[in-house]
């Protein structure tokens, strides 16, 4: 599914080589999901990661090992920062960044909307990110080279009128603050309407022009960094409420037109405290 490679020594060769891994690496967690997938296995109960219910199955475990055993054979100098096993050696250059399942609790539920996340950051910086449906074979992918959907290159959406806006949270609950929450009436106020459930499809579909913002909170680097790579490649910007790397204090703002992310990121407080 990944771009045609090309053979000369430039930096976007190597871009290419780390996309068609980071390919790889979604194929393997595709194996390792699809035959647990409305297996009714069972779910464990997460603790200490937030306000919102957070869950673990052996799919999301399977998925990241598989992963992260193919990196450490691979790039074995490379960093990894995973969901379920933990970060090691985050000071390298080039460091993966893993969510096995995003949206377990969709994939508990029997829902083909949860995705498999794979991001590479070069020193620090989102460069590549995929989002991949294990189910229906969906899959997002961004880099320099730009982002597509299903093999056909994408851009984001630059509305003209406000009141066509369309919104996207994963959940209402994510934002805790009254100051916050507010902000986020007043948005949801004047868009077209806002869309719940999305977790990282919700990035996915902003990239390729469907939704215009997203708007979340309680989230971890691994949830958001992926998709940030695939939403810059698209042409949108994405930050953390205070305007640095979103997912950095826990928030995202998100918009397919920077103007527009530029007018937003200016309503939110700096944290959802």
């Amino acid at each position: 599914m990944a771009p045609h490679r090309r053979t000369s020594s430039s930096p976007m060769a190597s871009y290419d080589e780390f996309l068609s891994f980071a390919h790889e690496l979604a194929d393997l967690a595709r194996t390792a999901i699809q035959p647990l997938f409305r297996s009714r296995e069972a779910i464990e109960v997460k603790s200490g990661k937030g306000s919102r219910l957070q869950l673990v199955t052996k799919a999301d475990r399977a998925a990241e090992a598989r992963m992260r055993d193919a990196i450490g054979r691979r790039f074995p100098h490379h960093g990894v920062v995973g969901e379920e096993y933990g970060s090691e050696n985050t000071d390298a250059e080039h460091t993966w960044i893993l969510d096995p399942i995003d949206g377990t609790k969709a994939f508990v539920a029997g829902l083909p909307v949860f995705g498999t996340l794979v991001g590479l950051l070069e020193r620090g910086h989102p460069t590549i990110g995929v989002i991949d449906q294990a189910i229906t074979g969906e899959r997002m992918w961004g880099a320099p080279q730009g982002a597509w959907l299903n093999g056909e290159l994408v851009t984001t959406s630059r509305p003209a009128d406000p009141e066509r806006m369309i919104v996207a949270m994963t959940e209402p609950g994510m934002i805790r603050s009254a100051a916050a929450r507010a902000a986020f009436q007043r948005l949801a106020d004047e868009a077209l309407f806002v869309r719940y459930g999305t977790d990282c499809w919700g990035y996915a579909m902003l990239a390729a022009g469907y939704i215009d913002v997203v708007v979340e909170s309680d989230i971890k680097p691994w949830d958001v960094l992926p998709g940030m790579a695939i939403i810059s490649a698209a042409g949108g910007i994405a930050s953390a409420w205070d305007g640095c790397q979103p997912g950095s204090n826990g928030t995202v703002l998100a918009a397919g037109d920077p103007d527009l992310h530029a007018a937003l990121v200016d309503r939110f407080p700096d944290t959802d405290d």
